[in-house]
């Protein structure tokens, strides 16, 4: 959670006018860690955004390159949306894409299967 512009200015002003860092942080209840920060900076607006992954992509295009092209390695998606390898698993892992590999032969036809069967066992156990 980020403090708004409007509580900065008001910390900053304190210290500004007089007051010590460690009064403005206990007064304030934050951390003098910010106080520190505050102070020090020229601007006081949030270096990020707060929204997180929402503002870093379009997660709509991010479901179509998954459903045009399933095979991409992570890092390659990555790399296209200029993103980091996590975001785009945590991306993926929010929308519930999960790409698994089948246990099962993919070319396996069970009519053959069950024909194969049925000749093994006329023929019987041989002696």
């Amino acid at each position: 959670m980020s403090y708004s512009s409007d509580f900065r200015k008001k910390v900053v002003s304190f210290v500004s006018s007089g007051g010590t860092k460690k009064i403005a942080a206990h007064l304030f209840g934050i951390s003098i860690w910010y106080v520190n920060d505050w102070c020090s900076r020229k601007d006081l607006a949030a270096d990020y955004s707060a929204c997180g992954l929402s503002g870093k992509f379009n997660w709509e295009l991010l479901r179509e390159n998954v459903r045009v092209n399933p095979d991409k390695f992570l890092h390659e998606r990555a790399s296209e949306f200029n993103v980091n390898t996590h975001s785009i698993w945590y991306a993926l892992k929010a929308m519930k894409i999960s790409y698994k590999k089948t246990l099962l032969y993919v070319e396996r036809n069970q009519k053959r299967r069950i024909d194969y069967l049925k000749r093994l066992r006329s023929i019987g156990n041989p002696p």
